[in-house]
């Protein structure tokens, strides 16, 4: 069998043939399981701040999916105004550490010298500014590393609030 999979031709374009295999058995798109509150004691406000929109608009629908309340911001510095003018109006930030103006493990700092012991999840491509031992010796609760799935960012958010509610 012969399937051209790119066909292409001057004046014309350019098409490509994309061939997606059928699943088999049942898929789930959305399982009460995925669907549930990840942390089930109260709503829980995430302050998530990342230069990317599109990252910014997945983490905001996802993790208001799973119970919580999300405040996005693309600016690091906007962010920061936001949290200083009302700093408990948070249980958590997330960040990214290369953000234009102010990154992430400034942020940090800054919003843990205004209310310390606020749980700071900082998430980081590669990055020779700060490694996982530095955000742990500055008070941030989880380091991770980009790209981040649903899963280890909803994992890692439950087990901070578990940990400070023990």
């Amino acid at each position: 069998m012969d399937i051209e999979l790119v066909d292409s031709k001057v004046g014309r374009g350019t098409q490509f043939d994309v061939f997606i295999p059928i699943h088999g058995g049942h898929v789930e798109s959305d399982s009460e399981e995925s669907s549930r509150p990840i942390y089930d004691a109260g709503r829980k406000r995430i302050l998530f701040v990342d230069a990317e929109r599109s990252i910014l608009d997945l983490a905001k629908i996802s993790l208001e999916k799973s119970g919580y309340d999300v405040t996005v911001f693309e600016d690091s510095r906007l962010a920061l105004e936001a949290f200083r003018k009302d700093p408990d109006e948070y249980d958590i930030l997330v960040t990214d550490q290369t953000m234009p103006g102010l990154v992430g493990s400034d942020l940090a700092k800054a919003v843990l010298e205004i209310r310390p012991g606020l749980p700071v999840i900082l998430c980081s491509g590669y990055s020779k500014a700060i490694s996982e031992d530095m955000a742990d010796s500055m008070g941030i609760k989880g380091y991770l590393f980009k790209p981040v799935s649903r899963e280890v960012l909803s994992n890692t958010i439950r087990q901070i609030f578990e940990a400070r509610a023990a």
